[in-house]
């Protein structure tokens, strides 16, 4: 599959699925997300338990027609490993989903001191094992990783280009650090 890094809003974003992260409360993306699709209730409750997955209509509130929330453990403990295992979870939940051809996702850990390029290295490793396991969806050809701030979207294309230089991800694929 093509991963590559998109420079947008992911609630503005053009895909097939948009994957996130409940990390038992709502945050930045994930807080913008429910807002949105739930702005005509006034006391919306999200409980999605660590490992539980929860699909999700837009009902054409997002570009994206479905949202997938993953719920994982609290955000300071929500760490590489966490990060690796939540998108390995993600490629699983959506490994029947017949109309997927091109999943979201956002980064992860900026805001609470985590390491761009670890970060990015572990979601990537996190496809990887699905893919090596066959826990994917068959029919996706491109995840993109969308970064709303310019700069940290320039960042994240040169560390891509740095850890997966061909821009394609397979059973194969042995990442670079």
């Amino acid at each position: 599959m093509n991963i590559d890094i998109q420079q947008a809003d992911a609630l503005l974003f053009s895909c097939d699925v948009l994957a996130l992260k409940y990390a038992q409360e709502l945050y930045g993306v994930d807080r913008a997300v429910v807002n949105c699709l739930f702005s005509d209730c006034l006391d919306v409750e999200v409980n999605i338990l660590p490992t539980q997955t929860q699909l999700v209509p837009t009902e054409d509130k997002l570009t994206a027609p479905q949202v997938l929330f993953v719920g994982v453990e609290p955000l300071y403990d929500f760490q590489y490993k966490e990060i690796r295992q939540f998108t390995y979870l993600v490629l699983k939940a959506l490994s029947e989903y017949k109309e997927l051809s091109h999943l979201a996702l956002t980064l992860h850990g900026m805001g609470y001191g985590l390491q761009l390029s670890k970060v990015l290295l572990a979601e990537l490793a996190g496809l990887h094992d699905a893919i090596a396991e066959k826990k994917f969806p068959i029919y996706v050809k491109r995840v993109s990783i969308v970064e709303n701030h310019q700069g940290r979207s320039k960042r994240l294309q040169d560390i891509l280009l740095q850890i997966l230089p061909s821009g394609i991800l397979a059973t194969n694929t042995k990442l670079l650090e």
